[in-house]
């Protein structure tokens, strides 16, 4: 998705529904997929509650698909920027190592 400005209002299901349809970033495969969603689906697939991600030893968890509660390249590309904030503001002195492994799109989301 594009870079979004913070706020401290958050979107309601139709409001992140249509910025996910309208973004540029979507390939038209994908943009098909959101516009046949019915009314019923699109609030129940972009209300979200927090917990749509897992995060443990072996990485972010979570069902793929278009979305924002999937995890796609869109929603992969928050997770990245988050952790480079994170990086940057605790710098260390030691390597860090982006890696991959055979999980569905696991090297897809790395080069992301």
């Amino acid at each position: 998705m594009e870079k979004v400005k913070l706020s401290k209002r958050t979107l309601s299901p139709r409001e992140l529904y249509f910025q996910w349809v309208n973004s540029t970033r979507l390939s038209s495969t994908d943009l098909k997929k959101l516009k046949i969603l019915t009314p019923e689906e699109q609030e129940r697939e972009f209300t979200l509650s927090g917990n749509e991600f897992q995060f443990g030893t072996s990485g972010i968890r979570a069902l793929t698909g278009i979305g924002p509660k999937r995890l796609n390249v869109h929603t992969f590309r928050v997770f990245a920027e988050a952790y480079s904030v994170f990086l940057k503001k605790n710098p260390s002195k030691k390597p860090i190592l982006i890696g991959y492994d055979n999980r569905e799109h696991g090297r897809l989301f790395a080069e992301t």
